[in-house]
């Protein structure tokens, strides 16, 4: 359904509740796919949440629901219902999917939920929890179909036919020897197109990609786009298959990450529940963003004041163009810094290639660079940019101060290229070099670049 029609429907459900006309709401919900009901909570009020929630349909279908709806509206649909009832909701249940709405809530309810949960599936999902969520234990379904390298193609169907547990995937069938160690994979159009009597070591194929439960979410992610797996295994450090994730966890771990990255390139804080956060804990997020450019900044203005007799004469016109340098280098800095920034995120630039992309983008760099000094010297004979300049100044003068724009560009240009690979280099996010960051050393740099020229064109007036 598109998102207009979704819009209107959405509306119309808003609508029925106000007037409390729950048979045609009812009768409009149970027609709808799980991702759409969870699309009808936005920007509604506590009480109506609770309502539409009730009229979702059966446990299992309210389980879906929940795995749809955003996390605050998660924790807020849990905590309104009884705990038994919400252990009913969240046995019907994907174990992943369960793991990552227990995590948000606080020790206590999920210690009640916990304990009112099947045997069998508390154990699973417990072990789960003693994984990182942002590894491949933490984001992997422990429900997938295996069996043994002698189990025939007649008897896996067989078991396929008379199984009532749902799987996360059954495109995929793995084969596993008699120490469970994975050793093969087989697809679900062999399994039904072969001779009922092949057994599946004679099917698989024994060379299997899989990935070890310590995998980061992002690494995850790169291999399934690779292969454009629909599900991968997951295995322990001694080759048996504990999990697996399937590609719509993947897409989520895409999603959660280049939100991620978007929100650290900016300082702008960690969360896009914009409108579910009060100001306070968001101007928090924000604080440590801006306090370190802050600081810098006075600090840099401290040493333009310091330094104010090296731009006299001719020289002030170094510091009437600064806001002109600041803002062309920004945005040099920024459109190479994305590029660099999610290249490392896709994987797409390795370590020994940062080299020939710092030249690349110098290269582009010093091109705008020359066409940008180019027209600042042309514009700058005109009036009132002439008048600044000191009685018989020469064409010299007017190149000594356009040559700042190509090096305020090739320094904003080298620090977006090297400053995420240093953040690569000693294992932290590329994405942390961020352009506040990024703005402020190459804020810093500049101011002290036009301080040791300034005073190199007072000495070469003098």
């Amino acid at each position: 359904m598109n998102e207009q029609r979704l819009n209107i429907l959405a509306g119309t459900v808003t609508k029925l509740l106000h007037r409390k006309a729950y048979g045609p709401l009812k009768k409009i919900l149970q027609k709808r796919h799980p991702a759409e009901l969870a699309y009808f909570f936005k920007n509604l009020t506590p009480s109506d949440m609770k309502i539409l929630f009730k009229y979702c349909g059966d446990k299992k279908n309210q389980s879906e629901v929940l795995a749809e709806v955003e996390d605050p509206t998660q924790v807020f649909l849990i905590k309104s219902l009884k705990v038994e009832e919400s252990a009913g909701i969240l046995d019907c249940m994907d174990n992943d999917d369960l793991v990552d709405i227990l995590e948000n809530l606080d020790e206590e309810l999920r210690e009640k939920i916990l304990n009112l949960i099947e045997d069998s599936q508390q154990e699973k999902v417990e072990e789960l929890m003693t994984y990182d969520p942002s590894t491949a234990g933490g984001i992997m379904s422990t429900s997938f179909l295996a069996f043994s390298t002698e189990t025939t193609a007649s008897r896996a169907i067989e078991y396929l036919h008379s199984s009532s547990e749902e799987y996360a995937t059954t495109f995929y069938i793995y084969v596993l020897n008699n120490a469970r160690k994975l050793v093969g994979v087989v697809s679900l159009r062999q399994l039904v197109t072969c001779s009922p009597d092949t057994p599946l070591k004679d099917l698989m194929n024994p060379e299997v990609i899989s990935v070890p439960l310590s995998m980061d979410q992002e690494d995850v992610a790169r291999i399934v786009g690779r292969y454009d797996f629909l599900a991968v295994p997951v295995i322990d450090d001694q080759n048996r298959l504990v999990g697996i994730i399937t590609v719509d966890d993947v897409i989520d771990v895409i999603q959660e990450e280049a939100t991620e990255d978007i929100f650290k390139l900016t300082s702008a804080g960690d969360d896009i529940m914009y409108f579910k956060e009060n100001i306070f804990n968001r101007f928090k997020s924000r604080l440590s963003g801006l306090i370190f450019p802050f600081v810098s900044g006075i600090f840099l203005l401290y040493l333009l004041f310091w330094k104010i007799s090296y731009f006299t004469g001719a020289g002030i016109s170094l510091l009437l163009i600064f806001p002109f340098l600041l803002l062309t280098s920004n945005v040099t800095a920024l459109q190479t810094s994305t590029l660099v920034i999610r290249g490392i995120s896709m994987g797409k630039i390795e370590d020994r290639e940062f080299h020939t992309i710092l030249f690349k983008e110098l290269v582009t760099t010093l091109i705008f660079g020359i066409i940008a000094f180019t027209l600042f010297f042309a514009v700058s004979f005109l009036h009132p940019f002439s008048a600044y300049f000191q009685q018989g100044a020469g064409i010299i003068d007017h190149i000594q101060l356009g040559i700042t724009i190509p090096v305020a560009f090739v320094i904003s240009t080298t620090l977006a290229v090297m400053l995420p690979a240093l953040y690569k280099k000693i294992g932290l996010d590329p994405a942390s070099a961020g352009v506040t960051k990024l703005y402020t050393v190459s804020h810093f740099l500049l101011v002290l670049f036009l301080i040791i020229y300034g005073y190199f064109l007072n000495n070469g007036q003098g």
